[in-house]
């Protein structure tokens, strides 16, 4: 979150900056856990208003929670929707070098190397049973591991999405 100050400015400033999350099915915190945007076409606009609201206003809340209704931050626990970010990325810096062939390739071949992890995640995982797919966390970081390969988040220890969230004696207890 401490880079969102440094990002933005660069941005103003004409520097050509990719949002990663743009690329994604992204999901939106709410009070029981996550919801598809994709499944919910409100709740997608909401989010990304709130998203882009986001990146202007971490400026003044460097310990800024993820609300519910803010987009869940931590897409790159899921490594197909990150194969769909290298894919993305391939093509922007493409775009801008000199070279877009030989870096589109190298992005395609890290999509496909992702690609593979979730086939080892998936093969990995068969062996937990659907009814025993809970997971409690230290942190609100993996809604989209759940999303992808079937688990519940029961619940996290710091429940805040924020990296600057510090659980409370109470909810230590």
């Amino acid at each position: 979150e401490h880079m969102l100050d440094p990002l933005a400015e660069a941005e103003r400033a004409g520097v050509p900056v990719f949002h990663a999350i743009d690329h994604v099915d992204a999901l939106t915190l709410t009070d029981g856990g996550h919801e598809s945007e994709a499944d919910h076409d409100e709740a997608a606009h909401e989010s990304e208003a709130a998203s882009m609201s986001e990146r202007d206003d971490h400026s003044s809340a460097p310990d800024h929670a993820h609300e519910e209704g803010s987009t869940d931050p931590h897409f790159w626990m899921d490594p197909m929707r990150m194969a769909a970010v290298a894919r993305a990325l391939g093509d922007r810096i493409g775009e801008l070098s000199g070279d877009a062939g030989t870096v589109r390739g190298r992005a395609e071949e890290y999509a496909a190397r992702l690609e593979q992890l979730d086939v080892d995640l998936r093969e990995t995982l068969a062996a937990v049973p659907e009814g025993r797919r809970t997971l409690v966390t230290n942190h609100e970081s993996f809604n989209y591991f759940a999303d992808r390969y079937g688990f519940t988040v029961v619940g996290t220890v710091i429940p805040s999405a924020t990296t600057g969230a510090e659980p409370s004696a109470q909810d230590l207890e």
